[in-house]
C-alpha cells in the first residue's frame, strides 16, 4: 500500500513475475500501512483514528469485515499477534494500546487498554511467542508488558533511556528487543 486510499495485493510466490491479484479501495480516509495476521487470512489497514479488517483469505476478492474505532488521535502502531491470530493490538497518538479480541472478525472486542506512556507510542511489537507487548514512545521509554491473558496484562518494565522511541521490534528467540 501507498499513503493514499488504495491498497493492491500481490501474488509473489514467483519473484519473478508478481502478478496484481487485487486493487481496492477505502473511500475518503488515507491508509497509512497494512499488516497481516499470523496465518494470513486477516489484513488491517489503518489511517487516522480507525483501523479496517479485511478477509484476504481469497486474496483475488477481499472483504472488509469491520472497523475499529478506540482511539481520541491517530494511529501510529497496529500489530497482530504471532501465536494468538484472535489478538490485535493498536496504538497511536493518544498514549494508549488498545488490545482486540477479533475472533469474530465482524464484531471486534475490545479487550483491554495500557496505558502507561505520557507521550506518542511510535510503534508497537509482540514478542515470537506473544506473551510479552512492547510499546516505545516519545517519552524516551519502553513499556514491556505480559499479555500471557490480554484480559489482565501486567507492565513488566520501563526500558528508559531511548531518545523518542520510534520504532521496537523483538529478535526472532525473543531474548533481544531493539528501539
Amino acid at each position: 500500500a501507498t499513503i493514499g486510499d488504495k491498497i493492491i495485493l500481490w501474488d509473489i510466490s514467483d519473484p519473478n513475475k508478481p502478478a496484481q491479484l487485487a486493487s481496492f479501495s477505502e473511500p475518503d480516509t488515507v491508509i497509512t500501512d497494512v499488516v497481516f495476521n499470523a496465518d494470513g487470512k486477516f489484513m488491517a489497514s489503518f489511517s487516522d483514528q480507525s483501523v479496517i479488517l479485511w478477509n484476504v483469505s481469497n486474496p483475488a476478492s477481499p472483504t472488509r469485515l469491520s472497523v475499529l474505532e478506540g482511539h481520541s488521535n491517530i494511529i501510529l502502531s497496529v500489530a497482530f499477534s504471532p501465536s494468538d491470530v484472535s489478538l490485535l493490538a493498536t496504538a497511536g497518538a493518544d498514549k494508549i494500546v488498545n488490545l482486540w479480541n477479533i475472533t469474530d472478525p465482524r464484531n471486534p472486542q475490545m479487550i483491554n487498554t495500557l496505558s502507561n506512556h505520557s507521550d506518542w507510542i511510535n510503534s508497537i511489537a509482540f514478542s515470537p511467542d506473544g506473551a510479552m507487548l512492547a510499546s516505545g514512545s516519545d517519552d524516551n521509554q519502553v513499556n514491556l508488558w505480559n499479555i500471557s491473558n490480554p484480559e489482565a496484562p501486567a507492565l513488566i518494565s520501563k526500558l528508559i533511556g531511548q531518545s523518542g522511541a520510534a520504532v521496537v521490534a523483538f529478535s526472532p528467540l525473543g531474548d533481544l528487543m531493539a528501539s
